[in-house]
């Protein structure tokens, strides 16, 4: 690799994980053996196997893409790409071998995408947490790894830390003021979203006591009064729970109005609302929701 080592490509907390595991003995006499047999089979060959290889001749667009991204990171080894049947939006990449690199990507997400196209709603239906993967490569971007003079480090690390706290859902269990206010706002936003059309969704209370656990929705909860308590519920979270934080219950909340798969306009507006009143970026809600829900030509929000 040219400006770029591969070890400024893991962040610190991936580094400490690998470490810790690596330490366990059975752990690591597993990757051994794993790393063995995918030597003895070669990994090129296996792909070779199982995937088509797109050729720059076969899918010039995606060539241009992935050399792109090389040139951009300094990778000098060459890249091959591989297209393996799938009905999910995912790739991912395979260690290098024989002086390659090799990247696989699913049918369907070559099937689903244009190469200027951005980014779809259910691309982050399938993979929830991409906003934030998206933004840590936004601040990889700005790193002094890539631009002299950007982010250092240690800065880098610690935004990234910062992002991938959102991941975490340990406020549903976490014992302390800060994650009751966190639970109570859960409780009462996903009411208020599960009536907003007028009628109490089943499937938003089915979602939200997938989170809050079963039974924490009673069959006699008053949708009208739950939402007059709102704005206490609110003022606790904004008191008690740091900003970043908070987008952990808004982006819970956009699990729950999409629990049907069908996003009303009055859910999105309370969703809007409740992400207005906690200080969250409406961007978290509408890569989640707004593309898929908004209708053509509109302008999504209230």
């Amino acid at each position: 690799m040219g400006g770029v080592r591969r070890t400024d490509l893991i962040s610190q907390g991936d580094r400490d994980l690998a470490e810790s595991l690596l330490a366990e003995p059975r752990i690591r006499a597993a990757v051994e053996s794993f790393e063995k047999l995918a030597t003895d089979l070669g990994a090129r060959r296996q792909l070779l196997g199982t995937a088509l290889r797109l050729t720059p001749e076969a899918a010039p667009d995606v060539h241009a893409t992935v050399e792109t991204c090389r040139t951009t990171l300094g990778l000098e080894m060459p890249v091959e790409t591989y297209v393996y049947p799938g009905p999910v939006f995912n790739a991912g990449s395979v260690r290098p071998e024989s002086g390659r690199l090799f990247v696989i990507l699913s049918s369907s997400l070559l099937e689903a995408f244009e190469s200027d196209e951005p980014l779809r709603s259910d691309w982050f239906a399938s993979h929830p947490f991409n906003p934030l993967r998206l933004r840590a490569a936004e601040l990889f971007a700005r790193s002094d790894g890539l631009a002299p003079g950007g982010l250092s480090r240690a800065d880098l690390e610690a935004r990234v830390q910062d992002l991938m706290t959102l991941m975490d859902p340990g406020y549903l269990r976490e014992r302390s003021d800060e994650a009751e206010a966190m639970r109570r706002l859960l409780f009462a936003g996903g009411i208020a979203i599960a009536a907003a059309s007028g009628t109490v969704s089943a499937a938003a209370v089915e979602a939200l006591e997938r989170l809050l656990g079963p039974g924490s929705v009673s069959s006699r909860v008053d949708p009208a009064r739950i939402r007059e308590d709102l704005p206490s519920r609110i003022e606790a979270v904004r008191r008690l729970v740091p900003p970043l934080r908070r987008a952990q219950v808004i982006r819970d909340l956009c699990l729950i109005v999409r629990a049907d798969r069908q996003v009303t306009e009055a859910e999105r507006r309370v969703l809007f609302e409740l992400a207005d009143a906690v200080g969250v970026d409406r961007s978290l809600v509408a890569c989640t929701v707004e593309e898929s829900s908004a209708p053509h030509g509109t302008e999504a929000g209230p």
